[in-house]
C-alpha cells in the first residue's frame, strides 16, 4: 500500500509540473480601426465570408475623427471590412465602401484616411473630404484602397 501510495504521489507531482509548460497559443483577435478623417464613421463591421457579420452594436457603429473602436476575439481567418460615412437610421448596403480580403492571425489597427490633395489635418472643405479617395493604412504599413460596395 505504501508503494501504491508513493507511485500515485509521484505521478500527481510530475502531472503538476509538466502540466505548467504546456503554452496553449492564442486563436482569438482583435481589429481595430483609428478614424483619421475629419468625418464620422456613421457604422463599420468586419465580414467573414457571406454568412458571418462581427461588430460592436445591433444598429449603428460610430467612430467620430481621431476616435478608435475595437472588434474582439475574431478567429484566424480571412475576413473584410465595412466602412460608411452615410448618416441614416437605416443604412443599404451600397451605402459602405469594403476593403479587399484581409488575412488576421494577429491583433491588427487599421487607420481610416482619405487622399486628397489637402492633408486631412488642413482646413479642406466638405466637397473634398466627401469626394476624397478612402483607403486604409495597417498597423505594418500596408496601404488597402477602400472601394464602393454595389
Amino acid at each position: 500500500m505504501k508503494k501504491t501510495f508513493l507511485s500515485v504521489l509521484i505521478i500527481a507531482i510530475t502531472l503538476t509540473m509538466l502540466s505548467s509548460c504546456v503554452y496553449i497559443k492564442d486563436t482569438q483577435f482583435d481589429i481595430t480601426c483609428y478614424n483619421d478623417t475629419f468625418r464620422t464613421v456613421t457604422d463599420w463591421c468586419v465580414k467573414k465570408g457571406k454568412s458571418r457579420t462581427y461588430a460592436n452594436d445591433d444598429h449603428n457603429c460610430k467612430i467620430r475623427s481621431n476616435e478608435s473602436d475595437t472588434i474582439h476575439d475574431l478567429d484566424i481567418g480571412e475576413y473584410k471590412l465595412y466602412f460608411t460615412f452615410v448618416d441614416r437610421f437605416r443604412l443599404e448596403e451600397d451605402d459602405y465602401s469594403s476593403s479587399g480580403n484581409i488575412w488576421l492571425d494577429e491583433d491588427v489597427t487599421f487607420y481610416i484616411s482619405d487622399k486628397s490633395f489637402y492633408s486631412n489635418r488642413s482646413a479642406a472643405g466638405d466637397a473634398e473630404a466627401k469626394d476624397a479617395e478612402l483607403y486604409l493604412i495597417c498597423s505594418n504599413g500596408q496601404e488597402i484602397p477602400l472601394v464602393k460596395v454595389e
